[in-house]
């Protein structure tokens, strides 16, 4: 496997929950100028790897088949946990994989969540947590960089989820303010009636 020193060294570290240091975008074009053709192309395709039922490209990855893999067993096991909720067969949704138990226990602390967004928020923890654990003897090569890539998606995918709330809570706040002000529209600022 090839290393690529430099260019993994010139990377920023990526902290759970922090801000992205740049747009996924310029990640890929960073993979375009400092990868060979065969590792970039594996780069630009992996994010949507675990979406489909072929895996092409994988064979010399580990990190990513095992990345793969769990993904998998863990969408699963939230299919059949939302099914059985919802009383409906749990495997009409099933994708082909091997059952992976810390995907299952994963799925299962996901959907124990008290509501939608801590459940998002636990599931990319869970899915950091699984890319730190599938690539902990990686370094320098293709691995670390599509585990790098994988780590960037979150990072974005927990600001976009923050913004979203964060847009909720202020529609919230600007309603219960404009709400407050059509009750007391009869009154001038001191609160008397003009």
């Amino acid at each position: 496997m090839t290393r690529y020193w430099y260019f993994t060294s010139t990377l920023p570290g990526l902290v759970f929950g922090a801000h992205p240091p740049f747009a996924q975008e310029e990640f890929l074009e960073r993979c375009r100028v400092h990868l060979s053709p065969p590792d970039f192309d594996v780069c630009r395709q992996a994010l949507g790897l675990a979406m489909r039922d072929e895996l092409p490209l994988i064979a010399e990855s580990r990190f990513l088949k095992s990345y793969v893999a769990w993904e998998r067993a863990l969408r699963n096991e939230l299919a059949k946990l939302r099914a059985r909720r919802a009383g409906k067969p749990e495997d009409t949704y099933v994708r082909p994989t091997e059952p992976d138990v810390d995907a299952i226990r994963s799925a299962q602390v996901c959907f124990s969540a008290e509501d939608p967004l801590q459940g998002e928020r636990i599931l990319e923890t869970e899915r950091w947590k699984a890319i730190e654990r599938f690539s902990a003897l990686s370094a320098f090569d293709l691995d670390f960089i599509l585990a790098y890539a994988f780590k960037l998606s979150i990072l974005h995918r927990i600001a976009s989820l923050d913004e979203r709330a964060g847009a909720a809570g202020y529609n919230r706040l600007y309603d219960d303010i404009l709400g407050g002000l059509s009750i007391a529209a009869g009154s001038d600022i001191s609160g008397e009636k003009a």
